[in-house]
């Protein structure tokens, strides 16, 4: 419980609780104790027919212990910055024409009058939030899923649609742990701030930028050579057939743009390390190596030996794949390297830019 409510302090987060629902946790715990008491009394009582001489049990307060129990229940909320959303002002009308017309949260037999309050609580919440998502938290999925798909209800998701919002502006979460490694997990706030400074103009962005320009210029990437065959045919001069020209090596030029950087996982090390799996499209020139069977000028000189070879310039786009480590303190990136690099759209057909070999 406490793990779960450290999240609220998130500040892009803000978890509340309806006030029904706390009344409601309180209640039952009145309920519980009462049981509790009954049963230990008639097991006392069995015992003493039986001969045996059980245990005087004093009698408990159960207005004491309810009391001290409520109270620890707030004083929890409100350490953990828990706002409690007040019973909504909703009149009996729409309460009562929703349960005659059978809408979810009420069953086929018209019940569910305090799960119809909190639906109401959370439309109130919905009317006041104007960017983000409501996510709503319950094991009741009898009373609010759709029992074939398990989201939010289509009589619940129509009454957001009444407010001009999309159906799956409220989020139903059954489990706990699902909602723990979806929203308050240190994994899930690493990948979130770090997708929103990967989105925008950022240190670390740039410092991806740069990794790429440098390091893709090196690494050999994995590309299809009948495309770039292909792409640079007119411009290669080889007196070789087409079929044994081979590219002997393919980099990125140093000017290419990145585009649609992704963040892939986040694996938090310690405090001060999280492990990053990164992807980027690259938008540039190729630089790319062709080469074939030389003219047999010399026979006597082994036909390995006798090759020629030309540097092509072509306009590509290419997906990369890189690892490193993130260190959120200083904001720099250690240890990257590239653990994958493929041909994504394939240059266009016709003259590319020729260097020497």
């Amino acid at each position: 419980m406490r793990l779960r409510l450290a999240g609220a302090r998130r500040d892009d987060i803000v978890l509340t609780v309806p006030e029904l629902v706390v009344r409601e946790t309180v209640n039952k715990h009145r309920e519980a104790l009462t049981e509790a008491y009954a049963k230990v009394s008639q097991g006392l009582a069995a015992l003493e027919r039986a001969g045996a001489k059980p245990p005087r049990m004093d009698p408990i307060d159960s207005d004491v212990l309810v009391q001290v129990f409520s109270e620890q229940l707030e004083r929890l909320l409100d350490e953990a910055g828990v706002e409690r959303l007040p019973i909504p002002s909703t009149g009996h009308e729409p309460v009562v024409e929703r349960a005659l017309r059978r809408r979810m949260p009420f069953n086929a037999k018209g019940h569910g009058y305090r799960d119809a309050l909190i639906w109401e609580t959370i439309i109130a919440l919905v009317r006041q939030s104007e960017t983000g998502e409501v996510v709503l938290l319950t094991n009741n999925t009898a009373d609010f899923a759709d029992r074939s798909t398990g989201v939010l209800a289509r009589d619940l998701q129509d009454d957001l649609s009444e407010l001009g919002r999309p159906g799956d502006f409220v989020q139903l979460v059954t489990d706990v742990r699902v909602f723990n490694d979806r929203y308050l997990s240190p994994e899930t706030v690493a990948k979130e701030e770090l997708t929103a400074l990967l989105a925008g103009e950022s240190a670390l962005r740039r410092q991806l930028e740069d990794y790429f320009s440098t390091a893709l210029f090196a690494h050999s990437l994995d590309l299809d050579p009948h495309l770039l065959v292909d792409a640079a045919l007119d411009d290669l001069d080889f007196e070789s057939d087409i079929e044994d020209i081979e590219v002997g090596d393919a980099s990125v030029a140093p000017d290419a743009v990145l585009h649609n950087v992704q963040l892939r996982r986040a694996e938090l090390l310690d405090e001060d390390r999280v492990l990053l799996e990164l992807e980027a499209e690259i938008e540039g020139t190729l630089d790319v190596l062709f080469e074939a069977p030389g003219p047999a000028r010399n026979r006597h000189k082994p036909r390995h030996e006798r090759f020629e070879a030309d540097l092509v310039s072509l306009d590509g786009r290419v997906r990369a794949r890189a690892e490193g480590v993130y260190r959120p303190t200083s904001g720099e990136l250690e240890d990257l390297r590239v653990t994958r690099g493929e041909l994504l759209a394939a240059p266009p057909e016709g003259p590319g830019r020729r260097s020497p070999s």
